[in-house]
């Protein structure tokens, strides 16, 4: 199950929670995470959160990755969705605009440069601490799959990186 840390837990005051909006990253995070890693995490928080429309995700994921979009989406959710069912406790998963990087969004960001670097024993167990059981079967390969869909973004013949 996923959790979504309330304005009182996050910014400690209700009235100095920022607007809503479909917008991607806040600056304070883009400025430490390649444009990869942005958008896996844009694209993560707003398909937990309901936040983003899916043709809005759909777009920004069509306009970075071109024709491989409709195959992020669709792994990137069902990777999600096992993870929301499968962890042993509540993942703390941000709204799409907080400007903090929490625990496990680091985890799943290691995860996936891990895979790409295709250090799968590794990511293994970072997935396995994330969770705090076994890892899903399936679960590995889609993760796998994901970081390869996520690291050749379009126009571009070399990988970029989700970590730097």
């Amino acid at each position: 199950m996923l959790y979504f840390p309330t304005p009182d837990t996050v910014w400690g005051q209700t009235d100095l929670l920022p607007p809503i909006t479909e917008t991607p990253i806040p600056h304070a995070l883009a400025c430490t995470l390649s444009p990869m890693a942005k958008l896996f995490l844009w694209s993560s928080r707003s398909m937990i959160s309901g936040m983003a429309s899916q043709e809005t995700i759909m777009q920004r994921l069509q306009h970075e990755l071109g024709a491989a979009a409709g195959a992020v989406m669709a792994q990137q959710f069902c990777f999600l969705k096992v993870l929301a069912t499968s962890a042993s406790r509540q993942l703390k998963i941000s709204r799409p605009c907080c400007p903090r990087l929490g625990d496990d969004e680091k985890m799943l960001l290691e995860c996936m440069g891990l895979l790409e670097r295709g250090d799968n024993e590794r990511a293994r167990l970072h997935l396995a601490s994330l969770l705090g059981c076994e890892v899903p079967e399936g679960l590995l390969k889609t993760a796998e799959h994901m970081a390869f869909l996520f690291s050749t973004p379009i126009g571009q013949t070399e990988g970029c990186r989700i970590l730097h």
